[in-house]
């Protein structure tokens, strides 16, 4: 455990123990959270000219307005005593926020958290951002940037869950009731790929921004083609040929 990790220095609120110890953990997870996947992912994503979700948010909402939905969410590690040891936080961020002055529903994956995978955390659109968009009739604005499922989290289940149609109920009840919008922002596969293209308006990054159902290692490993990921999904191919996307932007800023 490194020096820095803020658990090493505290103790897990338990029965009896007073509320500011709870207080202290609570505050504690917060500013975990917050480090998404870390400063050398978080570099990692800077190298490659792109920005963490919650950099994202703040350029994109207006100044103030954010108001993030699960905050906490994420898998603890725990010792024999029951204090927490370290945690890793929900690859996705998401709340309501601000746009112009209007009211959305705001939020997207992280790639610097286990590539934007769920991973068993549900913290995503169909279980926050859907029902706030749906409840309170506001639109809904995703920022994409994720690998899907992880198949490594189905590991002793014999099987990979494969969603059925229930899946998508609520991304189709969205269309049919709120302006949709997506800007694909980096690499998108499985279900993220899929919900990139659920909008009445999307943009993808070029050069960054990917969609497809698979990236090029399955590819490889399928037809033994090595295919590069822009060749694959990229901008020039989603808003040019298959028409899945409607726009091109240079870069995030633009």
């Amino acid at each position: 455990m490194s020096e820095n990790d803020p658990f090493e220095k505290i103790t897990t609120w338990k029965p009896g123990m007073e509320w500011e110890t709870a207080i202290e953990e609570l505050n504690h997870r917060k500013q975990t959270v917050k480090r998404m996947g870390g400063e050398e992912r978080i570099a990692r994503q800077h190298g490659e000219g792109k920005q963490t979700i919650r950099e994202r948010i703040v350029k994109l909402a207006d100044p103030g307005s954010f108001f993030e939905v699960g905050s906490i969410m994420g898998i603890s590690q725990y010792d024999e005593n029951g204090d927490i040891t370290g945690m890793t936080p929900a690859a996705f961020v998401t709340g309501l926020a601000e746009i112009d002055g209007r009211q959305v529903t705001l939020g997207g994956e992280d790639f610097t958290v286990r590539g934007g995978s769920p991973a068993g955390i549900h913290k995503d659109e169909v279980f926050f951002m859907h029902p706030m968009s749906l409840q309170y009739g506001i639109p809904c604005v995703q920022l994409k940037d994720g690998a899907g499922a992880n198949a490594g989290a189905s590991e002793g289940r014999g099987r990979v869950p494969f969603p059925d149609g229930r899946f998508w109920c609520t991304d189709v009840e969205l269309l049919h009731n709120v302006p949709v919008v997506s800007a694909i922002m980096g690499p998108t596969a499985g279900h993220v790929a899929g919900r990139s293209v659920f909008s009445h308006f999307s943009i993808m990054v070029k050069g960054s921004g990917q969609i497809f159902p698979a990236g090029p290692p399955v590819v490889a490993r399928a037809l033994s083609q090595d295919v590069k990921k822009n060749d694959l999904g990229g901008a020039s191919i989603h808003t040019r040929v298959s028409g899945a996307v409607d726009n091109e932007a240079e870069n995030e800023d633009d």
